[in-house]
């Protein structure tokens, strides 16, 4: 059975870096000195074994010393036999005990001394037998023998002494000798060791350290968006080096995407914030603000891909404006801010290159009117202070149409007194305070009253009676301008009930805003309808020709569904918008009401007595429902009816008047308007 690594183990510790390096660096050193501590281990050895040796010589060297000394005594007393034979004995054994120890620490001495004490005993016994006998001289000639023998004892005691004396000095030498190399073997191992933990510590500082100290630079850069440099060519580092360069990147792109519009690709309102708090810190600078109207009638007519087209279109003209430009940034649906050079780049120069006719993608050309407001911003504003002074100045109501608004503190009063407004406005709303008053429309032939136009006034509890100029459009703004409708509407439903109850064929027309038409508003303009009891015949929905115009085909499905109920549709404003034959021909419009700005010019101006001649032709032949709206003087009723139109609306008549005012005022079935 073959054991194998895990899988994917084998290249994470052995593919290059500095994982692999310390590794097989580790292994080396700890090979190094297992093999160092191995060699020492056996000098070690080889000095203990001498020193086992010189102990046992030592010992040898100390039994044949004392078996010297104790053969000299017994020898001594061997020649005072008779007299001496106890200590003899004693001596004697004595001997035998040392010659017991000297074999056991050296086994191959003790024979031949002992067979030669053998043989001296042997000689003594004999000689101490012939003096005992009285032979002389055969004693005489045993002590020559026993002496010769005691003399070979003692020179082999000598020659014994001797070689152990010379072998202890011998083996001592050697002894010696591997102790000094046992301790020069511990010199170098230690030395050995020292320089390769230097070795190992400098290339750890090499591999690691310093990468690792050239980590935090590396991190600050990638902080602020720099590219880190490369902390090493291959290894994990390397692979750090590069997921660093990768955060980089992505938060780069992170940055990008929070800072600039998609569909453009120019900076957006957060972009335009962070490049001006950039330049504010160091020198004053100019915003300008560019809103273009026509992109959101665009957007309504003919969808949202043509309205970005109209706005591509801009943004590149703004892209290639020149050095008067530092910024282009698009902070809105329709809005561009810029960072301006009023030096380079006055912003009337800037309004004369972008205004004018463009031609889009499908072949539509659109005309491009701006509106501008400017903010002089000094060194160290607030950007976000500065970027609601030129929304201020682009906002603001007063001044003449088109105008560059450039902005001063006052502007931000009545900024802050409009959202006040809007804020009653919604509490209005809740509380009832909008009133449905009523503006009658005559006929001029017989002087009757064939409808009332339902208007909005708003009973303000500080400021009083407020007309619809002062509100509706903050309406708009808010997005409120469906509920103010409805409210109107419901109120002037019921109203209306009561004014049927004196003339009958009364109609009454109310008007709609085209951003409030969509389907849930319709479903319940239905609804308040059938809750009424009204029916639809007797009900006028009025819209706006510009509002018909710029919404399109959407709004014209809700005219549809209103028409189904037997609402009729009521083009107001007539004349003041652009190629409206085709939505007459497409609409189920039933009347059309000439503008009071036309109106006004009857017996000043040519032109628009032309425009109403026009008009009144056109609705001849289309079979409309004429109404001239802002009559205010006879003459002007006198040249209207000449011309062929008999329905007029206007202060000549009456101005709008709440419910029982109008009640008091309603001529009787059949009786003529009034004086």
């Amino acid at each position: 059975m073959t054991l194998r690594p895990p899988a994917g183990l084998a290249d994470r510790w052995l593919r290059p870096g500095v994982a692999r390096d310390v590794l097989l660096l580790t292994t080396l050193l700890i090979l190094g000195l297992g093999l160092l501590l191995g060699v020492l281990q056996w000098r070690l050895l080889q000095g203990r074994a001498n020193v086992d040796q010189l102990v046992e010589r030592q010992q040898t060297y100390r039994h044949l010393n004392q078996l010297g000394y104790r053969f000299t005594l017994y020898q001594a007393a061997m020649l005072a036999l008779p007299r001496e034979a106890e200590r003899v004995g004693r001596t004697r054994a004595e001997l035998l005990a040392v010659l017991d120890s000297l074999a056991a620490a050296a086994p191959a001495l003790a024979p031949p001394l002992r067979a030669q004490l053998e043989r001296i005993e042997s000689d003594l016994e004999e000689l101490h037998r012939q003096l005992s006998a009285g032979q002389s001289e055969a004693a005489e000639t045993t002590r020559l023998a026993a002496r010769t023998q005691v003399l070979r004892l003692s020179a082999l005691l000598r020659e014994q002494i001797d070689g152990i004396d010379q072998d202890f000095q011998q083996q001592f030498e050697r002894t010696r000798g591997e102790l000094g190399r046992l301790e020069r073997g511990l010199r170098q191992g230690v030395l050995l060791g020292l320089v390769g933990l230097i070795a190992y510590a400098l290339f750890l500082l090499r591999r690691v350290v310093a990468p690792l100290r050239g980590l935090t630079p590396a991190i600050e850069q990638a902080s602020r968006g720099e590219s880190p440099p490369v902390l090493a060519r291959q290894g994990e580092f390397r692979l750090i080096s590069e997921a660093l360069q990768g955060w980089v990147d992505q938060q780069n792109e992170t940055r990008w995407q929070t800072q600039h519009d998609p569909r453009t690709g120019l900076f957006n309102e957060s972009g335009l914030l962070a490049r001006l708090r950039q330049q504010l810190a160091q020198a004053p600078v100019t915003l300008l603000l560019i809103e273009v109207p026509q992109a959101a009638a665009l957007r309504e007519a003919d969808g949202s891909a043509a309205a970005e087209a109209l706005i591509r279109s801009l943004g590149l003209r703004l892209l290639d404006s020149g050095d008067g430009v530092d910024a282009v940034a698009r902070v809105g649906d329709f809005c561009f801010g810029l960072l301006l050079d009023e030096a380079e780049l006055p912003p009337a120069v800037l309004r004369a290159r972008l205004e004018g006719l463009y031609t889009l993608d499908n072949g539509m050309r659109v005309e491009v009117v701006l509106r501008l407001g400017l903010a002089r911003l000094t060194a160290g504003s607030r950007a976000d202070e500065g970027l609601r002074a030129a929304q201020c100045a682009l906002y603001e109501p007063e001044g003449e149409p088109g105008a560059l608004r450039v902005y001063h503190p006052q502007m931000a009063e009545r900024q802050r007194q409009i959202l006040q407004r809007l804020a009653e406005l919604t509490q209005a709303l809740a509380n009832g305070e909008i009133e449905a008053w009523f503006e009658p429309t005559v006929d001029r032939r017989d002087g009757r009253v064939v409808a009332v136009e339902a208007l909005a006034r708003w009973q303000h509890p500080r400021l009083g009676l407020l007309p619809p100029s002062e509100f509706v459009p903050l309406a708009e703004r808010a997005g409120r301008i469906a509920s103010l409708d409805q409210a109107v509407l419901r109120q002037a439903l019921q109203h209306f009930a009561r004014l049927r109850e004196q003339r009958p064929e009364l109609k009454l027309a109310f008007n709609l805003s085209p951003s409030s038409l969509d389907e849930r508003f319709t479903q319940a303009v239905a609804g308040t309808i059938a809750r009424s009891g009204i029916p639809g015949e007797s009900l006028i929905a009025e819209l706006t020709e510009i509002a018909v115009i710029a919404h399109g085909e959407e709004l014209n499905a809700r005219i549809e569904a209103l028409s189904t109920l037997g609402v009729q549709t009521c083009l107001d404003d007539f004349g003041t918008g652009y190629s409206s034959l085709s939505y007459l021909l497409r609409l189920p419009v039933r009347r059309i009401k000439i503008d009071r700005s036309f109106v006004s010019g009857i017996g000043r101006s040519a032109i628009a007595e032309k425009i109403i001649e026009a008009s009144i032709v056109l609705a001849h032949k289309l079979e409309l429902d004429l109404v001239a709206e802002g009559v205010e003087t006879e003459t002007q009723a006198q040249w209207l009816m000449v011309q062929g139109c008999h329905l007029h609306q206007g202060w000549l008549y009456s101005k709008a008047k709440p419910v029982e005012e109008m009640r008091a005022w309603l001529p009787s079935v059949g009786t003529a308007v009034p004086a």
